[in-house]
Order: C-alpha cells, then sequence, then structure tokens
C-alpha cells in the first residue's frame, strides 16, 4: 500500500483528483495507471507531438479521453480534432465520449463528423463551430473541408490519431519502401501550415519503417506509459490451435503447391531470387506490388497467378468446397460448449453456410458486410445477450470492435500477418484475471499448417513493456511448434 501511495504522489493532486471525478462521471472504476498514462501524454504534448502505446484491452481510448479534455481546460478556444480509420470505430468513440457533456464543472460538445452531417453544409459549419472535439475518419474530413471555417480549422491544435500504426502503409516504389497512406496524406496537406500537435495511440507493435516514418516525418515522441497498477489488466491469451483433417483438402492444397513451386522458380528468373530472399517477411505484399507491374508484365503475370493460387487456397481452407464442412462442425461444437463465443469467418459464405447449418438448439447472430446497416443490429443483440454465438466476417470485426462479454473466440483459419492475428485474437479483452481462449482450426498436412506454425511462433515471442507474455500455449502445442522450423512463405515455396 506505501508503494501504491507514492506512486500516486508522483502525479499532481489536482490531475489526480480530475481523473477520479471524470472517471466517477463517465461510469468507469478508477484506475491509476490510466491516470499515470494521460499526465505523461498531457506532459509531452506540451514539448511536441507523441506517439502512445498502450495494450489491448487497458483504456487507451479513454486515455486519449481523459488528454483531450485536461489539454482543452489548459487551451482555452481550442479544438481537438479525433482521426479514426472506420466509421465502427467514429462512432463508439463518440459513445465513449458521452461523459464529456454530463455533470461536469466544463461540459465538451463532441460532435460525430460523418456521412449524414457532411451534406448538411450550413449545419455541419455551426455544429463543429460550437465543438471542442470533432470525430471524423481522415476521407471525409479531406472531402468535406468547406464544412470547416477558417476559424474552425485554425482552432484545432491537437489532432488524435487511433490506430495510428495504419496509417503508414508497405510501398516498395518508395525509396524507404513505407509512406503514409492515401487518406492521412490528405489529412496532412489540409492541416499543412498549422502549428498542430499530434497525439498517435495504437496497440501493436509498429514496424521498424512504419516507427521511422512517424517519429520521423510527425515528429513524434514515442510512448510507452507504464505502472505497475496495469498489470492485471494487461491481455493474456490462451491459443488453442485445432487440428482438422480432410483427405480431399490436402489432395487439393498439394497441387496448389506444385503450381505455386513452378510459378515462383519463373517469378525468380525474372526478378532475381536474391530480391525475392530479401522479402521473407513481407512477401505476399511485395507479390501484390509486382502484380501492379512494377517489373514488367511478366512479372506481373506471374505475382497474379500467385495471387490468384492464394484466393483459391484461402477458399479451400474456408470450407467453400461443397460437401467439405469440416470446420463447420468443428467450431459449431466449439461456440456450443463455451458460450457466449464469436466467430470469425473470412468468407461471407462460411458465415451463410454456419447460419444454415443443422443443430444449432438456439438462434444465432449473424453479421456480413452484405446485410447493410442491419449487421449492426445483430451485433446488440450478442452483446445484450439476446443470442449466444455470433457469426461475423473479420472484415467487420475489426480494430475497435470488441466483445468481452464472449467467452471465447473461434477463428476458421489463420491469416498470414501476425499483425492482424494479434488484433483479432483480443477481441474478446481477456486478460490475466481473466484469461480467455482463442480457438484456431487449421487443416494439418497442408500450407494452413505451416502458416499458423510461423504465425504462432511471432505471437509467443511477443512481450509487453519487455517483460510480460500476451500468449500461452499448452504444452501439448508447445511441442508441436518446437517440433519444426517456422518457414517464411519465400522457404516455404522454394522448398
Amino acid at each position: 500500500m506505501r508503494s501504491t501511495q507514492r506512486q500516486d504522489l508522483s502525479l499532481p493532486n489536482h490531475f489526480l483528483r480530475l481523473v477520479k471525478q471524470l472517471s466517477r462521471v463517465s461510469g468507469r472504476d478508477f484506475r491509476v495507471y490510466q491516470a499515470h498514462a494521460s499526465w505523461e501524454g498531457l506532459c509531452s504534448l506540451a514539448a511536441g507531438s507523441v506517439l502512445m502505446t498502450l495494450p489491448q484491452g487497458t483504456g487507451k481510448t479513454y486515455v486519449s479521453q481523459l488528454v483531450a479534455y485536461a489539454y482543452l481546460q489548459r487551451n482555452q478556444g481550442a479544438k481537438v480534432l479525433v482521426v479514426v480509420p472506420t466509421r465502427e470505430l467514429r462512432e463508439q468513440y463518440v459513445d465513449m465520449a458521452g461523459w464529456m457533456g454530463q455533470d461536469l464543472d466544463e461540459r465538451l460538445v463532441v460532435v460525430s463528423f460523418d456521412e449524414r452531417l457532411a451534406n448538411m453544409r450550413s449545419a455541419a459549419a455551426a455544429m463543429v463551430e460550437d465543438a471542442h472535439i470533432v470525430v471524423t475518419t481522415p476521407q471525409l474530413f479531406a472531402n468535406r473541408l468547406s464544412c470547416f471555417s477558417k476559424r474552425s480549422l485554425k482552432a484545432i491544435s491537437l489532432c488524435i490519431l487511433d490506430e495510428i500504426d495504419l496509417w503508414p502503409i508497405e510501398d516498395f516504389e518508395e525509396d524507404e519502401g513505407v509512406r503514409f497512406h492515401d487518406s492521412f496524406a490528405a489529412l496532412r496537406a489540409c492541416l499543412n501550415g498549422r502549428t498542430i500537435r499530434f497525439l498517435g495511440l495504437t496497440a501493436s507493435p509498429l514496424t521498424n519503417r512504419g516507427r521511422t516514418l512517424l517519429l520521423g516525418e510527425l515528429g513524434c515522441k514515442e510512448l510507452h506509459p507504464f505502472h505497475r497498477t496495469v498489470i492485471p489488466h494487461l491481455p493474456m491469451v490462451r491459443i488453442e490451435p485445432i487440428a482438422c483433417f480432410d483427405s480431399r483438402i490436402i489432395a487439393l492444397d498439394a497441387e496448389i503447391s506444385k503450381s505455386n513451386k513452378e510459378l515462383f522458380r519463373r517469378l525468380g528468373k525474372e526478378v532475381g531470387f536474391h530480391i525475392l530472399e530479401m522479402h521473407q517477411d513481407d512477401f505476399w505484399v511485395y507479390v501484390k506490388t509486382l502484380a501492379g507491374g512494377r517489373e514488367g508484365q511478366q512479372a506481373r503475370r506471374l505475382a497474379l497467378a500467385l495471387l490468384d493460387n492464394q484466393r483459391k487456397r484461402n477458399q479451400l481452407f474456408e470450407d467453400i468446397l461443397p460437401r467439405r464442412q469440416v470446420k463447420v462442425t468443428c467450431a459449431k461444437d466449439i461456440a456450443q460448449a463455451n458460450q457466449p463465443s464469436v466467430i470469425f469467418c473470412r468468407e461471407i459464405r462460411l458465415v451463410k453456410c454456419f447460419a444454415k447449418a443443422n443443430g444449432w438448439p438456439f438462434e444465432v447472430a449473424i453479421a456480413h458486410s452484405e446485410m447493410g446497416d442491419r449487421y449492426s443490429a445483430e451485433i446488440a443483440k450478442f452483446k445484450s445477450g439476446h443470442r449466444r454465438v455470433l457469426l461475423i466476417t473479420r472484415d467487420l470485426g475489426k480494430r475497435g470492435l470488441d466483445f468481452p462479454m464472449a467467452s471465447s473466440l473461434v477463428l476458421c483459419s489463420p491469416k498470414s500477418s501476425w499483425r492482424t492475428m494479434d488484433q483479432e485474437m483480443c477481441r474478446t479483452r481477456s486478460n490475466r484475471e481473466k484469461e480467455k481462449r482463442v480457438y484456431v482450426l487449421f487443416y494439418e498436412r497442408t500450407y494452413e499448417e505451416a502458416k499458423l506454425r510461423r504465425v504462432i511462433t511471432k505471437l509467443i515471442g511477443m512481450q509487453m513493456y519487455r517483460r510480460f507474455t500476451k500468449y500461452t500455449l499448452s504444452r501439448y502445442w508447445t511441442k508441436w511448434l518446437l517440433a519444426e522450423k517456422p518457414l517464411t512463405p519465400v522457404e516455404y515455396l522454394s522448398a
């Protein structure tokens, strides 16, 4: 207790009281580490832009709101622009920020600058003028700049960038191999020439190239705020691989591997094997660049053929084949035994297949992009407890869409990117006090097994604050992981 008190005293008393008041108003439990993180962020912003990393489930969005509130108290007449990559995150941010307009000494107006508002220019201009915080996506901000008066634009002095690790993208036509996403580049052009601070937020480790871009061009100071009270809230996920077997899947996968090996051999002759070997860690990203015609038409045709094979493979592993529903049966059994449960599917067809599957003893929630806005109502039914299982495509189960009420998550196939898998596996918000399981289905003796081995090796090696692991495996699967060396895509294609 003494240690906690000493650590609390490192915060100014007035700020500690403020965070306790805001936590009470917002209906959240007061957490010391969030107060420390917001204070560190606020102090660092006084010197320049900040890139803040906080693990999933520790409340980085709320911390950014605490920073914004305190920043606006210090800078009367200023505005804060919050930029999020998706409309789902935009609405979530606005909902979470509802406490700012409640019983506070200084109430703040938070405006969701969405498509409907943007189409009402005069109303939008008036609402933005009166707002303290404007939440938008980068595309909408850049395309509807006329809704912002010169006075409003001039008042923006802090720009909060959520999921900032998404803004840098790999582009091998650039000298450094990375550039800002077009939408963010447009947003920066709109804010060009203004004295503005950036507060970037992420829960994902940045690539070396991404870090160089963000720290260099934005001039951000990297911040990993740590307080020992955060430890129980750090994410802890139990990965549970589930091996599936189907002799026909194995045979079809072998045919694709044979085709890929020949395509890889020809591509190596075209662009140079040493070039391909340089891209062990970002091979498929590089292949997509070649498919754009960077190295000529022959390389383009070979790259497109490789990508088409991978598309067929993904459909193969997602049980798209007629009368092949090994994973459907397996995932359904897991979800029923571990309710409430979320099932992530890559293909919409697989979601529909699950929905039609016999044996569900209850009605399930279904969410995919072909449903339009109706998928939001389905997700709400699951979150409220009216549905015990949610079937959702992975493009909708993106960042910011969390399911803390779920006991388990089922992934019908592993992704090639361990960074994407890291985000997906933390959607159920498990932590060291309540570890949850993520079941990852894969077809054994296929490329999918090699892909899963490679991804899990990366995930198991992750550490938060260089001390705490995020993922665990059972003894059986640890032995499986160590039984073979994980192969990169280049090694697998050339084997």
